[in-house]
């Protein structure tokens, strides 16, 4: 059952990767949605708003001023504290004063309003700053990504070794230095971007590679995982063992938005069980 509503998930996120291509083309889909994954659940609107604004093509006619274009289409740049405390930053800061400041008036009408932002609840790896300079990098290496063979090692080995000699020593743009390099975008979030974005792009057109997704290793689990695992299984070590795979956490969050979130009677009054035991006779 897990395993059939992994399915419906994963069907139901293809078609509105169809959709999405329909209306602006496959590229600028592909990168919205990866645009989306990478603002994870606090800046997912934001970052689609930015993708949307700033478009792939135009980030890729600029290579040099993407990040410059992001940034300024985020509002990043216009934050007086940070201009006075950024002077460890200064190299970096000036060059994207130096490419925004030619954008400015062509796109200051399409800037990000500030209230959508939130900073908080986040590792510093996961800030808003580092997951922005990790788009503008997949932008200007569009080419090498799109010549990628439809294997879902290749495409997680290119994420892996995504690096900016910015944003390699930085989890902010006024922070300081770290001691060690930290890797621009993590596994889980790869493996968050081969679930939701790689996955149903691919399936969209061919369905031979479930089985490759199948043998995808979870990573981290969230909130939702924790409470219809133990809804389902009545203990955690139970609920791990049916979450090892991708796969299997996607089928169990599609049980959790189908069922649990329906459900206000704290399970009491719920389908779940019902059609488990049918299927069971």
């Amino acid at each position: 059952m897990i395993e059939t509503a992994a399915g419906i998930r994963l069907d139901r996120k293809a078609q509105q990767f169809r959709r999405a291509a329909l209306a602006h083309g496959i590229d600028e889909a592909l990168f919205q949605a990866i645009a989306i994954a990478l603002g994870y659940k606090l800046n997912k609107v934001p970052f689609l708003l930015l993708a949307q604004r700033a478009k792939l093509r135009s980030l890729r006619e600029q290579e040099e001023a993407a990040d410059a274009i992001l940034f300024g289409l985020a509002g990043f740049l216009e934050n007086r504290h940070q201009n006075d405390t950024v002077a460890k930053t200064r190299e970096y800061w000036g060059s994207l004063w130096q490419h925004w400041w030619r954008f400015r008036s062509q796109f200051a009408h399409l800037k990000v309003p500030p209230d959508l932002w939130r900073f908080g609840m986040a590792r510093p790896a996961n800030h808003p700053h580092r997951r922005l300079g990790a788009l503008a990098r997949i932008a200007s290496g569009w080419k090498g990504f799109r010549l990628l063979t439809p294997e879902f090692g290749a495409v997680s080995r290119w994420f892996e070794e995504l690096s900016h000699p910015f944003w390699d020593h930085h989890y902010t743009l006024d922070s300081t230095t770290t001691t060690r390099p930290v890797r621009l975008i993590g596994e889980p979030r790869i493996n968050e971007i081969l679930a939701n974005v790689i996955y149903p792009a691919l399936l969209s057109a061919d369905r031979s590679h479930w089985a490759a997704y199948k043998k995808l290793r979870a990573q981290l689990g969230n909130k939702r995982l924790a409470i219809v695992g133990g809804r389902l299984f009545g203990d955690p070590v139970r609920a791990r063992d049916h979450a090892r795979f991708l796969y299997q956490q996607q089928g169990l969050l599609q049980i959790f938005e189908d069922f649990c979130l329906a459900d206000t009677t704290d399970c009491a009054r719920c389908r779940f069980p019902r059609m488990v035991a049918e299927l069971a006779k």
